[in-house]
């Protein structure tokens, strides 16, 4: 019902999820994230060895404007060229949105290794694509199989084949599979 246009933020307490409709401007529940698994130093490695840190804002793949570890400027922000310490804070903030999506949304249990490649892919793809995806279907059916060959699907940018993509999508099916 709300797949389409729910957006998850984590607030200042990292135990409280505020939820809002993006669609219709409003605000839907808390819930709480308490006792959720979260990703480990290890995962953020990985991430950060699949974003290249850029201080200076960039177009992504497809045009997006980019800046820091990935992080998309939305279009309320107005970033050109940022320190570290900012390229940090958005990381965890957008790691933050990611976590909280596979925490909301998978609904097996998960393995440190399987949680850190989930984060990554949803780190890159976005929690909408996410949920909408086979991937994530699959593992809410318990077919981790069938989960772990979807990465490989996911190595598309609007439309093309990018070998950078299809690299991370080797090393998280390879992490998820571990």
């Amino acid at each position: 019902m709300f797949k389409m246009s729910l957006v998850i933020l984590s607030l200042l307490l990292p135990s409280v999820v505020f939820a809002y409709n993006k669609t219709k401007n409003e605000d839907l529940f808390f819930m709480t994230t308490e006792n959720k698994k979260t990703i480990s130093p290890n995962g953020i490695e990985h991430i950060k060895q699949s974003e290249d840190l850029i201080l200076v804002a960039y177009p992504d793949p497809i045009g997006k404007p980019t800046i820091g570890y990935g992080h998309l400027i939305l279009n309320s922000e107005n970033y050109d060229v940022i320190d570290i310490q900012t390229a940090n804070e958005l990381l965890v903030r957008d790691l933050n949105i990611a976590i909280d999506c596979i925490n909301y949304n998978v609904g097996v249990g998960l393995n440190q290794n399987q949680f850190d490649s989930l984060v990554s892919f949803v780190y890159n793809i976005g929690c909408r694509n996410f949920i909408e995806s086979t991937l994530l279907t699959k593992l809410n059916n318990r077919d981790y199989d069938g989960a772990t060959s979807e990465f490989k699907r996911w190595v598309y940018a609007d439309g093309v084949r990018l070998a950078g993509l299809a690299n991370r999508r080797a090393r998280e099916q390879k992490l998820f599979a571990a």
